[in-house]
């Protein structure tokens, strides 16, 4: 499945920058695109092309189908957690000046690198929740199947 990992300097006076995956909606089922309700592309992507997030991706259709409320809200926090180590595996291969279990909501990189979007594919990672929580003490960058050799956007 392709991937989009965006490495995006924060405004202000320190080098700052915030890492994230996101995996474009034409990579999910048309059942799966249904039931997600944030649609956007992050400030990243193509012009219309809308992008989700990890989380929504591995959760099985069964936890996005449920109505909002404390169900939904403990599950998903434990599928955020899942979802959070996988990026850091997958960012990290693509980004080596990532080094953290769980990627931080802003990275302080001295030597100031440029904004960057790196596209490129890993597993099939939808809908794979339980079996990735079962594994991810194990779980590597050549587990995931992240190719090395993704383009990064102009």
């Amino acid at each position: 499945m392709q991937i989009i990992a965006t490495r995006t300097r924060a405004a202000g006076h320190y080098p700052d920058f915030a890492y994230r995956l996101y995996i474009p909606f034409d990579q999910l089922s048309p059942e799966r695109q249904s039931l997600i309700s944030y649609r956007t592309n992050f400030g990243h992507g193509r012009a219309g092309e809308c992008l989700a997030r990890l989380s929504e991706v591995i959760a099985p259709l069964s936890h996005l189908e449920l109505r909002p409320g404390p169900a939904r809200y403990n599950g998903g926090r434990a599928i955020d957690l899942v979802a959070q180590r996988i990026e850091a595996i997958i960012v990290r291969r693509l980004y080596p000046e990532i080094t953290a279990v769980i990627l931080p909501v802003l990275l302080r990189v001295p030597a100031n690198p440029n904004d960057a979007a790196i596209y490129t594919s890993v597993s099939e990672l939808t809908g794979r929740y339980q079996a990735l929580a079962a594994q991810i003490d194990e779980l590597t960058a050549d587990a995931l199947g992240v190719d090395r050799r993704g383009k990064q956007a102009a």
